[in-house]
């Protein structure tokens, strides 16, 4: 029986079983000519045309976005990483506090874009750009080249780009490694793109195991799993449940390949551990901080969720017609993942979200794509079902759209229409611009800002802080950091001597003091004015001889 049988039984699929060869299609295979590719009768270029047209207007979209300079959450940490590799090419320190520990970001996507930036000299934010539309076109790629390998329907791939982009919930959010058009429009920049494109194509060579080549199967999973782990951990424990159960799949074919990707991913896994700049063990050994940062995936699930339940149906057909299909139980598995973490607040199983969203949006691409190729051959009622489920996934790319049109505002011209734009699709504020300290500090300092936005700014200027703005486990006394930052701003009961005392520990140089109704300058002695921002944020240098509060901005 062959991996997959489009849409239908009776003449349907009497016409799947004779115009496929054993497991050519579907879940297990690639494509209906036993060369790989496509029966000569078909729509000719134009699915491979508008797929490549889509994804050149999704670049343009995130390449006009960059150029605004609306950078956003994890865009600083990454940002700062990139400075500190740049500075200090071979021998990086942790770029949070300045301590000398492995750091969890210096992945060889971090390496190597700071040592494009060390090498030409660009600004960090033009190489983050540059690399992440390189890594958002490799993630498109990927995605097409999966679905291709799933399907002989040409036109699958071209749903499943929408659907990828706009089927998740009903409401403004975005997430590391959850591909929505939102999310990639303030995080395009970031690993997690570059590392789902890693495990798609992963995947998309565990689904052929049998039809590539050997020194492709060898390449792929030698390099790819540990890279991905390295890249983005989440992602690697998303894609090693996806390739294992297809993998799995296909053992009862007793070919080589499938231990030997095996046996090539555990090595990979193995030559991760060398890295020498992030300790793996490490990474794993302190998942509290990671808890309370994903406890966000599991509230509001409306905004998050409410429409991957179209997937459902799209799931439960590729089952049934394949007990192993790898959609379904890696959708499963990771929704099980899922469950797990909610009920015992293991917050961090949240990031299995993808692994149950991505396999349903392309299980409903495929599903709509080749119930429409064969639909002459369908019962009524079949037709009827088809029908219904195309119509609610038009009905759920609508409201995935206008959930998603914040992403469309942030690339309007004019920050005055740009502004009232994204006010009105009630986009991701952007973060206070302080380029223009710069000018004030070294790289290397240590500064303290009582606003958390600036405070995840401060590493892009190369600046050190007292507590880690991410969670950072191979720092020791991060509790400790916390507490004395909070004494040093005001938050924690603190005397005079103590305060100094703290900024003297952590060489404190710089304040960042954004004001507010209930302090709007720096409310204690030891420091003065240098320099004042646009929106009122004031920069202050330590300076114990000072006997009188500073000045703030007017």
């Amino acid at each position: 029986m062959p991996g997959n049988v489009p849409v239908g039984t009776g003449y349907c699929a009497r016409v799947a079983l004779v115009s496929t060869p054993l497991g050519g299609s579907g879940p297990l295979g690639g494509s209906g000519a036993p060369d790989g590719s496509d029966p000569p009768a078909g729509p000719g270029r134009a699915p491979v045309a508008t797929y490549a047209a889509l994804a050149a207007a999704l670049l343009t979209l995130l390449a006009v976005t960059s150029t605004h300079g609306e950078w956003v959450s994890d865009s600083w940490i990454h940002a700062g990483t990139l400075v500190e590799v740049a500075r200090h090419p071979l021998h990086p320190v942790e770029p949070l506090t300045g301590e000398h520990v492995p750091f969890a970001y210096f992945s060889p996507w971090a390496m190597t874009l700071g040592w494009s930036m060390h090498l030409t000299g660009w600004s960090v934010w033009v190489v983050l750009t540059i690399g992440g539309l390189a890594g958002t076109a490799l993630l498109l790629l990927c995605w097409y080249r999966l679905v291709r390998a799933l399907t002989p329907a040409r036109w699958a791939p071209v749903l499943a780009l929408p659907l990828m982009l706009l089927l998740w919930g009903a409401g403004v959010w975005f997430w590391s490694g959850f591909p929505a058009l939102g999310a990639l429009s303030v995080g395009f920049a970031w690993p997690s793109v570059f590392a789902a494109a890693c495990w798609f194509e992963t995947w998309r060579t565990a689904v052929r195991v049998d039809r590539v080549g050997r020194l492709h199967l060898l390449a792929v999973f030698l390099v790819l799993p540990g890279l991905m782990l390295l890249v983005h951990p989440f992602t690697a424990l998303v894609a090693g449940i996806s390739v294992l159960i297809t993998l799995a799949g296909q053992v009862r074919r007793r070919s080589v390949a499938v231990p030997i990707a095996t046996a090539s991913s555990v090595g990979s896994g193995l030559l991760a551990l060398a890295w020498p700049w992030i300790s793996l063990p490490a990474m794993f050994g302190d998942q509290a901080q990671f808890d309370d940062i994903h406890h966000a995936l599991y509230q509001q699930p409306v905004i998050k969720w409410a429409l991957l339940p179209l997937v459902v149906p799209a799931l439960a057909v590729r089952v049934v017609r394949d007990r192993r299909d790898p959609l379904f139980w890696t959708a499963v598995v990771c929704g099980a993942g899922c469950a797990v973490g909610g009920l015992t607040g293991a917050w961090s199983l949240g990031r299995l979200g993808p692994g149950v969203a991505l396999p349903g949006q392309a299980a409903l691409a495929i599903v709509l794509a080749e119930g429409w190729r064969h639909r002459a051959a369908l019962h009524r009622w079949r037709r009827t079902g088809l029908a219904v489920l195309a119509a609610a996934s038009c009905v759920a790319l609508v409201v995935g759209g206008y959930a998603n049109a914040w992403a469309l505002a942030r690339a309007v011209p004019g920050e005055p229409r740009r502004a009232r734009a994204e006010a009105a699709t009630g986009a991701q504020a952007p973060y206070p611009r302080l380029g223009w300290i710069a000018g004030h500090v070294r790289a290397g300092d240590t500064a303290v800002a009582n606003f958390w936005y600036s405070r995840r700014e401060l590493p892009a200027y190369g600046l050190r802080s007292v507590r880690t703005q991410w969670p950072s486990p191979a720092v020791p006394d991060e509790a400790r950091r916390a507490a004395d930052e909070d004494r040093i701003l005001g938050w924690r009961p603190a005397t005079p001597a103590q305060r100094r005392a703290l900024l003297a520990r952590y060489r404190v140089r710089w304040i960042v003091w954004r004001p507010s109704g209930h302090t709007p300058v720096w409310p204690y002695p030891g420091a003065r004015l240098v320099g004042c921002g646009p929106d009122g944020t004031a920069l202050l240098r330590v300076d114990p001889h000072q006997r009188a509060r500073p000045h703030g901005c007017r």
